[in-house]
């Protein structure tokens, strides 16, 4: 089983890819995107997308899981993500 893992921040937009082997998990690949030095919004939602569709058409994922976004963590994140 392949599984895309996602990390959604605003900043910092993390996935991995991990592939369950029997018992065995494996680390395929991993990317961090540092979206901070972008300053229009829709920008770092194009290069998102991209990068998201880019992967998920090539890897062709089992399973896409997305961490909970902490709301009190950060609310302004939160209300972005």
């Amino acid at each position: 089983m392949l599984v895309l893992g996602i990390d959604p921040g605003w900043n910092n937009f993390a996935y991995a890819l991990v592939k369950k082997e029997g018992e065995i998990f494996i680390l395929k690949h991993w990317c961090t995107l540092k979206l901070n030095k972008f300053k229009i919004e829709q920008k770092k939602l194009g290069i998102l997308y991209s990068a998201l569709t880019e992967i998920i058409k090539k890897e062709k994922p089992d399973l896409i899981v997305i961490e909970s976004v902490l709301p009190r963590a950060n609310p302004d994140s939160a209300l972005k993500l």
